[in-house]
């Protein structure tokens, strides 16, 4: 069974200490080093992580409120976002390492696993090791044993960083896995007492990078369509209210929308090819042969329907 001991924050398995997810990726230098920051700062900073932390955790497990922006934020995204079979600070292991995951959920059917941060600054190479690892661990430790873990199942999941700047505001971002070879790699060295070095292969990461940029970029250009489908709507909704309140224009909150009436203007168009020249010449010497140039045209009706223009005033900071 997996423990944690919150008074010397160790992590032991069936009585044996394990080491720390923090402390191994400080051990093969895959974490910032904060040694040159006052350790007051460090102190201070993490007793508010420690609080949102919290906070999300009593709210995700228990539904209860706290009092901080960060979890009004966290509130605000999971609703909009419509996130499911949330899971808070959960504990993970394998035969070496231990570990508190602190978001796992389901978002449109994706699988993701998450980490809060609340420093100033998101070092995402470093992230990217935390989750990579966690999420190795949490496929190690099954009710209680430890299994192998399947590359299958490794790849299987998205990874993203929840991050509240200094005045609580939240962006999250997507933060690409390691490769399940290099967890293991990884690993195997702390098992062997070796120190762990990176072996990259500059053709298959970039083909990695590619693939996952490719993802987002799909991800995005379905966005913006719906968002697309979704802005027509709610134009020729206020369109309506406009037109039946009798409205040229009204402005709230800086911006100003303005209906521009359909207009109906008269275009000469060709029959065909061969009356080209023909009117090319009568219209030359319109004069004498204006009634004859009008037998080789047509006359047809342009209709331009209404829209609305939205104009976005900038405001002024003074």
């Amino acid at each position: 069974m997996l423990e944690f001991n919150e008074t010397n924050h160790t992590y032991t398995f069936n009585g044996k200490v394990l080491i720390s997810t923090t402390q191994l990726m400080r051990k093969h230098n895959l974490s910032p080093n904060y040694d040159m920051v006052n350790p007051e700062v460090l102190q201070a900073k993490a007793k508010k992580g420690t609080l949102i932390h919290k906070e999300i955790e009593n709210f995700i497990k228990e539904n209860q409120l706290g009092f901080t922006d960060e979890l009004y934020e966290f509130q605000k995204y999971v609703k909009a976002h419509n996130l499911t079979s949330i899971k808070s600070e959960t504990m993970v292991c394998n035969d070496i390492v231990a570990g508190t995951i602190d978001l796992m959920f389901m978002e449109n059917d994706r699988p993701i696993i998450a980490d809060i941060k609340t420093t100033s600054v998101v070092h995402k190479e470093a992230v990217s090791w935390q989750l990579s690892i966690y999420r190795y661990l949490y496929l190690s430790y099954v009710y209680g044993n430890i299994v192998p873990v399947k590359e299958s199942e490794y790849n299987d999941v998205i990874g993203q960083v929840f991050h509240f700047n200094k005045e609580g505001i939240l962006n999250v971002e997507e933060i690409p896995l390691k490769p399940y070879s290099d967890i293991e790699r990884l690993f195997n060295c702390e098992r062997l007492g070796m120190q762990f070095t990176l072996e990259i292969d500059e053709a298959e990461n970039s083909l990695q990078n590619v693939v996952h940029l490719e993802k987002i970029i799909n991800e995005l250009n379905e966005k913006v369509e719906f968002a697309k489908k979704q802005q027509e709507e709610f134009k020729k909704t206020l369109m309506e209210a406009m037109e039946n309140r009798k409205l040229s224009t009204f402005e709230k909150d800086g911006i100003k929308i303005t209906l521009v009436k359909g207009k109906t203007k008269k275009e000469e168009i060709l029959e065909d090819e061969m009356n080209k020249e023909i009117v090319e010449a009568y219209k030359n010497a319109k004069s004498k042969y204006d009634e004859e140039a009008k037998s080789h045209t047509k006359v047809t009706q342009v209709d331009r329907k209404p829209f609305l223009r939205i104009t976005i005033k900038e405001k002024n900071n003074e």
